[in-house]
């Protein structure tokens, strides 16, 4: 066979195989895919077939988001406001609720004016007056809502009041609406700074069982606070997410201290998140529930 003849079966053969293999190769190109998660897809389709497998089981959920899941926005019966009980200076838009047939939904039975009052002298802190008169210094969010005033521009010889704070929430309406919220809210907080001195000793350390039993029974109690705070009542316009939200967090921390080994850190942030859950129920209060 000639030279010329050899190269004219090489390009054959060649050509032959090429063709041979392009033909594979679209041939592989256009066969459906099976991806690692079952799903096929067919190149001259846009569409997928997935093929069927059992879902995945869900993730379990807590009960802080179970609650939270129930605490939905609640249609309630609108409620009047007799703007004429409104005066001037700190009072409240509650002070003259009523419901749609004029029955009165508040009953305020204390007179403000007659709270004890102090006078703001050089270096004071609501902080400091807090922690003196209410057993921690986180408590001077609660003055401030109370006294409507912005705790960084004291000026000395401002006069501010010092409310027990259950008379406080009567002061501003939470009564009789509310009055089982509120009741078991001052309970809590009874019963947590009476276990206080005991829980600083144990910072640190392992809890007994029975500060334990205790501490989860505040937080299931505040738990149950929450929920109500979203129930569907007379003359709540709008839940207070805002309360709840703190009281939420209240219950964590509770929740810290019950597993142990807290520092007193932990602590503060109990009467921290307490103290502006009661600031923003006197604002929700004030504003007329909404």
């Amino acid at each position: 066979m000639t030279p010329h003849s050899i190269s004219h079966s090489l390009v054959r053969c060649f050509s032959g195989s090429a063709l041979i293999f392009a033909t594979a190769a679209l041939s592989l190109a256009q066969e459906p895919t099976v991806s690692t998660n079952g799903s096929v897809a067919d190149p001259n389709n846009a569409a997928t077939v997935t093929e069927d497998q059992p879902p995945a089981p869900p993730e379990p959920k807590d009960e802080f988001t179970l609650l939270a899941e129930r605490l939905t926005a609640v249609e309630v019966p609108k409620a009047k406001i007799d703007r004429s009980r409104i005066k001037d200076g700190i009072t409240t838009k509650a002070a003259g609720l009523t419901d749609l047939s004029g029955k009165a939904l508040v009953t305020i039975t204390v007179d403000p004016a007659t709270f004890p009052t102090y006078k703001i002298a050089s270096g004071d802190r609501l902080y400091n007056i807090a922690r003196k008169h209410y057993g921690s210094g986180h408590y001077g969010e609660y003055l401030a809502a109370y006294n409507e005033i912005n705790p960084s521009k004291l000026t000395i010889g401002q006069e501010i009041r010092l409310p027990e704070i259950d008379d406080a929430f009567n002061a501003v309406g939470l009564y009789p609406l509310m009055s089982e919220e509120c009741g078991t809210i001052l309970k809590i907080r009874s019963d947590f700074m009476a276990l206080e001195p005991a829980l600083t000793d144990a910072a640190g350390k392992v809890i007994t069982p029975e500060m334990k039993e205790q501490l989860l029974t505040f937080r299931k109690l505040t738990l149950g606070v929450m929920e109500s705070l979203g129930s569907d009542k007379p003359g709540i316009r709008e839940a207070p997410s805002s309360v709840q939200i703190q009281l939420r967090s209240y219950a964590e921390n509770l929740n810290i201290l019950a597993k142990g080994h807290f520092s007193t850190k932990h602590i503060a942030r109990v009467h921290q998140r307490l103290g502006y859950a009661i600031s923003y129920a006197i604002v929700w209060a004030r504003n007329g529930y909404e």
